[in-house]
Parts: C-alpha cells; sequence; structure tokens
C-alpha cells in the first residue's frame, strides 16, 4: 500500500515539472541575453563570430621557358603565394616542344592556353590586333601604370590600349668607343651627343680636309646628304682614321638577325614608320650596300668571345646584349665609355604577360601579374623593367640605361603593328641563320 502511495505521489510530482517547465518555456524568449531587453521592442540576438567565406579564384597561367628561366618564374610565384590565398594558381611550362609563333595563335583561338601568358613582346600586338588579349591597362591604377618604362610599355601599345605587362628584358646595347671622345673633341664641340641625339640637327658637312684625306668608300659627299646616325657613325669613323687609328665601324652581337635590326633601327632612327623586316627605307637600303661592301670593316661576333680577346680590333661602336655586358663589363670598361649607353630596341629580346581575350578571371590576373612583375624587378638580375630598379641604383650605367628606358619611343623603335609581322620575322630569322656566309645574308634584304 505504502510502495503504490509512493509511487503515485512521485508520478504526480513528475507532471507538474513537467507541466511547469513547459509553461515557463513558453513564456521565456531565448534570445534574451539580459533583463535589460525585456522591455524592448525587439530581442537581441546572440551574435556569433564567423570568418567571412572567400571564393577561391583559379588561375591558369601558360610559359615556354628553359628550365633556369621557369624555376626562376616557380620561386617568384612560390614567394608571392602567401599574400594571394584566394588565387590557386596552375603553371604549365611548354618548352620542350615550343611553339613558333602561328602554333601559339592557333592554340590561342582554341582557348587552349589558360587565363594568362607569357610571350615575347614582338607577339604582343598581333595577337592583340587578332582579338586574342584583353587590354591590361584598364584594370591597372594610375600608380602602377606610372611605375613601368615606357621603353617598353610604348611598344605594347595598340588603339589606345596597353596589351602587356613587362616581365624580363636582356635588349641589346651599343657602346661608344673611348677614341670617339679622344679624337673627335678635337672638332666637335660636344662629339658623343652630337652622335647620338636624334633632337640635334647637325647639318653642316664633313670639312674639306675630312673628305680629301679620307678614302671615298669610308665616306662621301653622297653619304653626308641626309643627317642621320648611321652617316654620323661614318663621320666619326673618318674621323678616328684621320688620326692614324685602324679601327672597325661595328659588330653584329652573335651575328644575329635581332642585331641587324637595331643597327638598321638606330641608323635611320628618325624615320616616320615602325619596324618592318622586309620595307627598308632608303637610308637603310643605304646602310645594307654598305655593310655588304666593307664587310672587313665588321665583325661578325662579339670580341670578347675566342681566343686572342685581350687583342680584338674592338669595334668603333660594340652592341651586346644587357647580360653579355654585366658578364663582361670590366674588359668593357677599359675600351668603351661606360656613361655612354645606346638602346635603339629596347623591347626586343624581351618578355610580357598578357592576359586572353575571353578569361573571365582578368582582375584575379592581373593582381597576379602585378605582384610577380614588381617582385621581378626587385629580385632577378638583368635590365631594369619598372622605375623603381634604376633609381635606387648606385651603377652610373644602370641608372643611364634606366633613363634612357623612361624615355618615351620613337615611332621607328617601335614594330610596325601588322598581323604577320612576327611570321615575317620568324621566316626572315630561320633565313638569316640557315645562311652561312654575311654576304648571303644581306642579299635576303635586297
Amino acid at each position: 500500500m505504502f510502495n503504490k502511495r509512493y509511487i503515485l505521489l512521485m508520478l504526480g510530482s513528475m507532471m507538474i515539472i513537467i507541466v511547469a517547465f513547459i509553461f515557463l518555456t513558453r513564456q521565456l524568449n531565448w534570445n534574451y541575453v539580459s533583463d535589460l531587453y525585456k522591455d524592448k521592442d525587439e530581442p537581441a540576438a546572440i551574435i556569433i563570430d564567423q570568418e567571412e567565406v572567400i571564393e577561391t579564384e583559379q588561375l591558369h597561367i601558360f610559359v615556354s621557358l628553359d628550365e633556369e628561366q621557369f624555376g626562376q618564374l616557380d620561386q617568384l610565384r612560390i614567394l608571392i603565394e602567401n599574400s594571394n590565398p584566394h588565387i590557386e594558381v596552375t603553371l604549365t611550362n611548354q618548352y620542350v616542344e615550343q611553339y613558333e609563333y602561328a602554333e601559339w595563335e592557333l592554340k590561342s583561338k582554341l582557348d587552349e592556353l589558360g587565363d594568362v601568358q607569357l610571350v615575347p613582346n614582338e607577339w604582343i600586338l598581333p595577337l592583340a590586333t587578332k582579338g586574342l588579349l584583353q587590354p591590361v591597362d584598364r584594370l591597372m591604377n594610375s600608380d602602377s601604370l606610372a611605375s613601368h618604362l615606357p621603353g617598353y610599355t610604348d611598344a605594347l601599345r595598340w588603339n589606345g590600349y596597353l596589351w602587356g605587362v613587362p616581365y624580363s628584358s636582356n635588349p641589346f646595347i651599343i657602346l661608344t668607343h673611348n677614341l670617339l671622345q679622344e679624337f673627335v673633341n678635337k672638332t666637335v664641340d660636344d662629339a658623343i651627343v652630337d652622335a647620338i641625339d636624334v633632337t640635334t640637327d647637325p647639318t653642316k658637312e664633313p670639312s674639306e680636309k675630312m673628305i680629301n684625306n679620307t678614302t671615298p668608300e669610308i665616306v662621301s659627299e653622297d653619304e653626308v646628304e641626309t643627317n642621320s646616325n648611321w652617316d654620323h657613325m661614318l663621320e666619326m669613323l673618318a674621323l678616328v682614321e684621320l688620326n692614324d687609328a685602324e679601327i672597325d665601324l661595328l659588330n653584329f652581337a652573335d651575328n644575329s638577325y635581332d642585331a641587324l635590326l637595331v643597327w638598321l633601327t638606330y641608323g635611320d632612327i628618325a624615320r616616320q614608320r615602325g619596324i618592318s623586316n622586309s620595307e627598308f627605307s632608303e637610308e637603310q637600303l643605304t646602310m645594307i650596300q654598305w655593310l655588304a661592301e666593307h664587310q672587313d670593316r665588321v665583325q661578325l661576333d662579339n670580341a670578347l668571345e675566342g681566343p686572342g680577346a685581350e687583342e680584338a680590333n674592338w669595334p668603333l661602336y660594340y652592341m651586346t646584349s644587357w647580360d653579355g655586358f654585366m658578364t663582361s663589363k670590366e674588359e668593357l670598361y677599359e675600351q668603351y665609355g661606360a656613361i655612354e649607353v645606346l638602346i635603339p630596341v629596347p623591347w626586343l629580346n624581351g618578355y610580357s604577360f598578357v592576359i586572353q581575350a575571353n578569361s573571365k578571371q582578368a582582375s584575379a590576373a592581373i593582381e597576379w601579374i602585378e605582384q610577380i612583375t614588381q617582385l621581378a624587378s626587385a629580385k632577378l638580375e638583368g635590365a631594369p623593367t619598372r622605375n623603381m630598379d634604376y633609381m635606387l641604383s648606385s651603377s652610373s650605367v644602370l641608372t643611364n640605361m634606366g633613363g634612357i628606358l623612361n624615355q618615351k619611343l620613337l615611332e621607328s623603335q617601335m614594330m610596325n603593328v601588322s598581323p604577320d609581322w612576327p611570321k615575317e620575322y620568324v621566316t626572315m630569322k630561320q633565313q638569316w641563320d640557315a645562311t652561312s656566309t654575311f654576304s648571303d645574308k644581306l642579299n635576303l634584304l635586297k
């Protein structure tokens, strides 16, 4: 009897507790966090901090670099990885079976080259004219645009837009022999400046003594009718020879077709058209004819290479690449004025990043490109690609070179914009390389 009464009492107590709990639960609002909020119209919600979810953007980058160059780029990619957690980069290197321009263009049309590509500078405008690229300047702020040197970017502009962001460069540079300063100062107020400054207009012809005492094959009245750098080079050669100094006029860096384009550009830098692979000006044809007739005054490689370099006949105007200059600058300082550096075609032999026309990741692409190019400019040895490089340099040569690259290009220093320019360039370069003698190489241009 006792057990039944106890059990009933326990059950009754539990029912009372349950009913009371339900009643209180319905009466209480669990969003309240304090009695202070009970009189307010809206209860205060309990807020739990959560990290903002950032969507990762996939960026595919396609390059064609040798093992060392690709390793450098990959190291730069790793260095900026932590600062771009929202960008996942896939880097593809197509080097073993390198694509020529025509195949690259086809792959681009088929959308097989990713969002970002690293290409030779001379490919960029032809790709842009065919609608295969996006302009990059509309994605960049003014400070970023101002940091890039016009010596590169001017050659990457077309139709009012910039189509590439410079990454690396190894331009051809020309040094003038110390003999110019030594001998020419006797007859010219500022010989070196007059010889390289295309803004001056020295219309005077060589003196009668100079013409009479120089063999007609070196300088004649016909050859000095126009004011050009080529005429001035011949005048300088004649003046030096008047002082009983035997010297060649110039050399071709590695006997290359690129070196020819650089000489033709510098020799007729005042013309009003871009660099062509087939249509040469009258002045340029005159240069080609002189080179053909005076091959004994032309060196077909860099004088520093090979045996007997110390006794080499250093040319009056010496051409080398920036990398070549940095490797042999001590020897060059002995023969050439280090302050005088000429860079007729700074964009040739350089690479820039471009963005594929139909890429949906353009914002992420330009963010990555800008960081990688800025880091490359600070980390990689080579010619400066941004203002920051030479402004902070203690090297007078690098500072002077940066100053030249910071000047706007003349029309004659840029490529003649044509969709077929790379194909013509590749054809001429292949023919040049396949021809054995210098005479035959020059005959390709006539």
